[in-house]
């Protein structure tokens, strides 16, 4: 892997309007690789690091050298990555990790009930779907 790797779930409406704000802005520079946690790349990557593959709540973000990211630290690396205004979003690291991902858990349990679930990526913009490994 020569890039990270946003695995993100692709039935989730809330995930997928969060990812097309970070699509555009990686259009030219294609920083990250993407893969729902539905693909058979995120389910292989889900089991690797010992997460449900049917219940996991949050974006996994895997580094070429195998380090990965969950949760509001997800965030933070994005934003390390994509840098430009997009590092403004590092501040969350100021609060305490605890705090960070109580908050993202409780959005994410609610996330179907909240903004519903799409068929598979269908709130991605046709143009980048072929950057998401499905």
């Amino acid at each position: 892997m020569d890039k990270p790797l946003l695995v993100f779930d692709g039935v989730c409406v809330l995930c997928s309007r969060i990812l097309r704000p970070i699509l555009w802005a990686d259009q030219n520079k294609k920083r990250l690789n993407y893969a729902t946690t539905q693909s058979d790349v995120g389910q292989k990557y889900l089991k690797e690091f010992g997460y449900d593959t049917e219940t996991f709540h949050t974006v996994l973000l895997i580094m070429p050298d195998g380090t990965h990211y969950i949760k509001s630290d997800t965030i933070a690396e994005i934003a390390r990555i994509m840098g430009g205004p997009w590092h403004l979003l590092r501040v969350l690291k100021i609060f305490p990790k605890s705090w960070r991902n109580a908050l993202y858990d409780f959005v994410a349990k609610r996330r179907y009930k909240w903004f519903g679930k799409s068929d598979y990526c269908e709130r991605i913009p046709q143009k980048y779907s072929d950057r998401i490994t499905k």
